[in-house]
């Protein structure tokens, strides 16, 4: 499962000998939840080569109150399976679903699981936020549709895209398992505005080109 590729909307490889894709949207989440003041951990049950089994014990170990889960469309199935799977081991944790992709699969999130919410939007800036909302929230009705316009975050569009990537800091890649990826990934721009209509990019990332500047990328 590639949940990066596709400029967020995943890839699913069916061959055995695929690489193992950073996570680079994971990396910035947690990133910019401890430049906040929490204390993020990564699980990476795809770069650390874990069954459904093992990724299940490794998060029953944990202490974290709520378990965010990155989804992505052409891997919703395995997504819902798994949500499901940790619903059924860890009920008392709050669930949430983050990723790009959550605006095209809410419908099916809300009416397959029984997370307690779904971030739409671009996540990094506004996850901490989420979970603080789901912590406070009494609401009966789950899951909780959280979006950045209606959380106290700024630096959002009104699509729920970051303004200007610059706000992010860098991915927390040593909270991952760094020595088994082949590489890590450099984040240069969002979105593009050539309108080709074949593009997953532009439906993930919108039709406006958002460039860092070159000395965030350097």
């Amino acid at each position: 499962a590639n949940r990066e590729g596709a400029g967020g909307l995943g890839y699913l490889e069916h061959v055995a000998a695929g690489f193992t894709y950073p996570p680079q949207t994971i990396a910035a989440t947690a990133a910019a939840l401890r430049a906040a003041g929490w204390a993020p951990r990564i699980l990476d049950a795809v770069g650390e080569g874990l069954d459904l089994a093992q990724a299940l014990r490794a998060l029953r170990d944990s202490t974290a109150a709520t378990l965010a889960v990155l989804i992505s469309h052409d891997t919703l199935a395995g997504d819902i399976a798994f949500l499901n799977a940790l619903r059924q081991e860890l009920p008392e944790r709050q669930l949430l679903a983050f990723g790009i992709s959550t605006v095209h699969a809410q419908e099916r999130l809300g009416q397959e699981t029984t997370l307690d919410g779904i971030l739409l939007g671009e996540p990094e800036l506004a996850v901490g936020a989420a979970a603080a909302a789901l912590h406070d929230s009494s609401a009966a009705d789950r899951p909780l549709l959280l979006s950045p316009d209606g959380l106290p975050v700024g630096g959002y569009d009104e699509r729920g895209l970051i303004a200007d990537l610059d706000a992010l800091p860098f991915p927390a890649w040593d909270l991952t398992p760094v020595e088994r990826y082949p590489f890590l990934t450099i984040m240069a721009s969002r979105g593009c505005d050539a309108t080709c209509r074949y593009c997953p990019y532009m439906v993930a990332q919108g039709s406006r080109f958002r460039p860092r500047a070159p000395e965030r990328v350097v």
